[in-house]
């Protein structure tokens, strides 16, 4: 009886080590996935959105600055659009600058802000928001019954939308 109880006892032992060794490497197969899960999550946050060709890194953005053909705020829009991008959206002091670092001075640039809804309200065409970031010129937004879209030389103005002016498109399709 009491070698029958010893079998039965180290049996035990056996089937508990065996059943411990068998989770102890499944626990290590578990965390070697979730070590790769954490990589590939991790390398996928940081990967770059395709950025259009022509568009530079300009402070925490992508922008292409056009220097040479000069169209209205529509066909500047347009444009944008079809190279992968829309005008820009500036945000605050710190993308404005780092932006008018990269621009010829006294020169005018569309942006993508207007008040093309509600002549007192400007808004962000990319978003369909209220503009987050206006620096207005002195005057300025001079409210006059054409002047519906936003441009920048130096600080904020509004103009007619049909003014032919250089333009920044930014790449995405965000705010």
């Amino acid at each position: 009886m009491f070698y029958r109880q010893g079998l039965g006892s180290n049996l035990n032992d056996s089937n508990r080590q065996a059943s411990e060794l068998r989770l102890e490497n499944i626990e290590k197969q578990l965390a070697a996935q979730h070590q790769i899960l954490t990589s590939l999550a991790s390398s996928q946050g940081t990967s770059k959105k395709n950025i259009p060709n022509n568009f530079a890194n300009i402070g925490s953005g992508f922008y292409y600055i056009e220097q040479y053909n000069r169209l209205n705020w529509f066909a500047a829009g347009e444009l944008c659009r079809r190279m992968g991008g829309h005008l820009a959206s500036i945000s605050n002091e710190t993308e404005l600058n780092a932006i008018e670092a990269q621009l010829t001075t006294s020169t005018e640039y569309w942006l993508d802000i207007n008040s093309l809804g509600d002549k007192d309200v400007y808004m962000s065409s990319t978003s369909g928001k209220k503009a987050s970031f206006l620096k207005w010129a002195s005057g300025e937004p001079s409210n006059k019954a054409t002047d519906h879209c936003v441009l920048f030389s130096n600080l904020m103005y509004d103009r007619s939308c049909e003014q032919l002016t250089l333009f920044i498109c930014e790449a995405g399709d965000d705010e």
